[in-house]
């Protein structure tokens, strides 16, 4: 009894869990790839366990005979015949004459619950107030802002981040040169230092460093070091000739005492050296001052200063290069994406216009690369999320021999939790309403996406197990309400107490965790998991039960017929006849029972 009867149940709420699981393999990232799949993987060797292992134990130990005996005596009805200890868990109507019972003690807290929930007027009062309550909330899931900033993947007490965000506090600037950008220049099979190269460098930087609308460097005579180039191609007597003049003067005109921390970006590089534009007149002068035999020529710290950038960035074919772009925010943060969508969309613009001369231009850094991964990654989202729900209403819909009503509230009934949770994780981290962040009012991105699948699988789990309750006390011989009724007072304190169970686990968190991201998915899960233990359960789905009917959602397909519908001792027996008036007339047709 308890394999054909428990099984299935443990079988539907398996397989429904690994399936929302097995969604994150929708998603094209590897991390999130393993995830679901060993979630998936536990999750099937914990169902097969229950319906071997566990059942054997239960059958060979004391204890499954003590759960067997309590369950017999808590779910008998009173006998109206001669009946034997063999007699199955829960007695069909047609066995049994007596159409009332007191299964369900009126002291019952689920008895006295479900005389409002199953009441016409009081339970359309009690979903419009849950309603008016949880669609605020989950109205601002739609407004949720989430961010690469890495700070919000290291503990807030980590030594790391302490040290970086005394930095911060010194200089804000350190945050874009702790992860500056890159712009590569690949001359494909061309020297990348020519005149023609450099021309290409000028033009590119010259149009990201128009985005700087707050620098005070307009590119003219005085903050470039075109202005300064040498004479000629930089043969020997041409560098003696510059090197010739006074150093403070050349060192007043190469000074880089210019640069400005609040510029939005500086760029770097053997083209430009902190904003400033180098000729490619100077740049040959510095790489032959590199050769030992023109050493004694390099007397001031420019020339040195060119050779260690050539050094670094271009290459030994000398065919790429690239110029390190510094950000005095934090290139992670909206301010510094904004600028990458808007570099992007200007290096596309000379591309189109074909100013590079062939050169292939590309914007790399972390950030950059954190954008592109994180957003092929969203877009993949809305697909996972589809493909989730559709396979859980066709599971729903098969298990429980149901064409619609069934899976359709089941969907809507856990979309509604997930909103709600992500809303209240809105509120309570990016506007900050609850006072539990010191994060910049960020929320990390991988905060949905987690949450999705755990707030879906454990939403369906607790769904199945009332409606398998329900159900299986109506095919027994129930009138529709009382089997709401029993079905919410066998499984309400189990749900409750897995919920409760799981929001303290998922909760501890809160208090143990100093991992930003950590702290918001344990917020998001615990809210969901209170929500549908204590509302959506245990109030909402009863009352939808109550209004839809059962044998209309799951039990058409009868096989044997029940004569008389038994309903409990004490309930207002009065709308469970008038509710099941054309239930009966069915059953006087020949339905029958699903068993």
């Amino acid at each position: 009894v308890m394999i054909r009867q428990g099984g299935q149940v443990v079988f539907m709420s398996g397989v429904t869990l690994m399936c929302t699981f097995l969604g994150l393999l929708l998603l094209p990232l590897n991390m999130l790839q393993s995830i679901g799949l060993g979630a998936a993987v536990a999750i099937g060797s914990a169902m097969v366990m229950n319906v071997t292992v566990n059942a054997a134990l239960l059958y060979a130990t004391p204890l499954g005979r003590w759960i067997l005996i309590k369950e017999r005596r808590s779910t008998r009805v009173p006998p109206t015949s001669e009946e034997t200890s063999s007699e199955p868990l829960l007695s069909t109507a047609a066995e049994n004459s007596n159409t009332t019972s007191n299964i369900v003690p009126k002291t019952s807290l689920w008895f006295r619950l479900a005389r409002f929930l199953l009441h016409p007027v009081y339970s359309l009062l009690i979903l419009g107030a849950i309603l008016l309550c949880l669609l605020p909330v989950a109205y601002f899931s739609t407004k949720m802002e989430t961010s690469l900033d890495f700070h919000l993947l290291l503990p807030q007490s980590s030594p790391s981040l302490e040290a970086y965000e005394e930095l911060l506090e010194q200089d804000p600037a350190i945050a874009g040169t702790a992860a500056p950008f890159r712009l590569l220049f690949d001359g494909g099979d061309k020297s990348i230092d020519t005149t023609e190269g450099f021309d290409v460098m000028h033009t590119v930087v010259k149009e990201l460093m128009k985005l700087d609308v707050s620098s005070p460097h307009d590119l003219n005579e005085t903050a470039s070091l075109e202005s300064n180039a040498l004479p000629g191609r930089g043969t020997i007597v041409d560098v003696d000739a510059a090197w010739a003049q006074p150093v403070a003067s050349v060192g007043r005109r190469l000074d880089l005492s210019v640069l400005d921390k609040e510029t939005k970006a500086h760029f770097t590089g053997i083209s430009v050296v902190q904003n400033q534009m180098v000729s490619y007149s100077l740049y040959d002068t510095a790489m032959k001052c590199k050769a030992k035999e023109h050493v004694h020529y390099c007397k001031i710290e420019w020339m040195h200063t060119l050779k260690v950038l050539d050094d670094q960035a271009t290459s030994p074919d000398r065919k790429a290069t690239y110029v390190s772009i510094t950000l005095p925010v934090n290139p992670f943060s909206q301010e510094g994406l904004d600028w990458l969508a808007k570099a992007r969309s200007s290096l596309e613009k000379l591309q189109g216009k074909e100013d590079l001369k062939g050169v292939e231009v590309y914007l790399q850094g972390s950030a950059a690369m954190a954008e592109d991964t994180v957003g092929i990654v969203l877009k993949s989202v809305p697909r996972m999320v589809v493909t989730t729900l559709v396979v859980v209403f066709a599971l729903m819909a098969f298990f429980f021999r149901s064409a619609l009503i069934v899976p359709l509230r089941s969907v809507v009934s856990i979309s509604l939790t997930l909103a709600f949770s992500l809303g209240a994780t809105v509120l309570a981290f990016q506007e900050n309403l609850l006072g539990l962040t010191s994060t910049d009012d960020e929320i990390s991105w991988l905060v949905p996406i987690l949450a999705f699948p755990i707030i879906v699988g454990l939403a369906l789990d607790y769904d199945v197990f009332l409606t398998s309750r329900v159900v299986e006390f109506y095919i027994s011989g129930w009138a529709r309400q009382s089997s709401v009724v029993t079905g919410l007072h066998f499984t309400g304190n189990i749900i409750t107490a897995a919920g409760g169970i799981m929001a303290v686990a998922f909760g501890g968190l809160q208090w143990t965790s100093h991992t930003p991201v950590l702290i918001q998915w344990s917020f998001a899960i615990t809210t969901a998991v209170l929500l549908d233990t204590f509302v959506m359960r245990t109030m909402v789905v009863p009352i939808l039960m109550g209004w839809m009917g059962i044998r209309e959602q799951c039990c058409k397909s009868a096989d044997e017929a029940v004569t008389q519908r038994r309903v409990v001792e004490g309930f207002d027996s009065s709308n469970d006849d008038g509710a099941d008036d054309a239930e009966d007339e069915a059953d006087e047709a020949g339905p029958a029972v699903v068993t």
